[in-house]
């Protein structure tokens, strides 16, 4: 059974989060402004991470981003292997 707090008739067993945004409903506003600021950057890191995450596997998972990124890789493969056959030019007379 979920007892109840006599002060604010809340369940004294919520779910941390919950907790949480109770507490912090008690603080004034220049508090809460001062904690997001401070929280601000990591939160924008947090969320640039999942995107390069997200991004990482939509491209992983992109049959066509790499079937060409595997033409590409067999072009300069083949260039580069032409290359090599191919002797350098042999340089006749003087050299300046």
């Amino acid at each position: 059974m979920i007892e109840e707090s006599a002060e604010r008739n809340v369940p004294a067993q919520v779910p941390n989060g919950l907790a949480y945004a109770l507490q912090w409903s008690q603080l004034p506003v220049e508090h809460l402004q001062a904690a997001l600021k401070a929280i601000e950057p990591e939160l924008k890191r947090e969320h640039e991470l999942r995107a390069l995450a997200t991004l990482f596997v939509l491209r992983k998972n992109d049959r066509t981003l790499n079937a060409g990124a595997a033409r590409t890789a067999a072009r300069a493969l083949t260039a580069a292997q032409q290359q090599q056959a191919v002797p350098p030019p042999t340089v006749s007379g003087p050299v300046a």
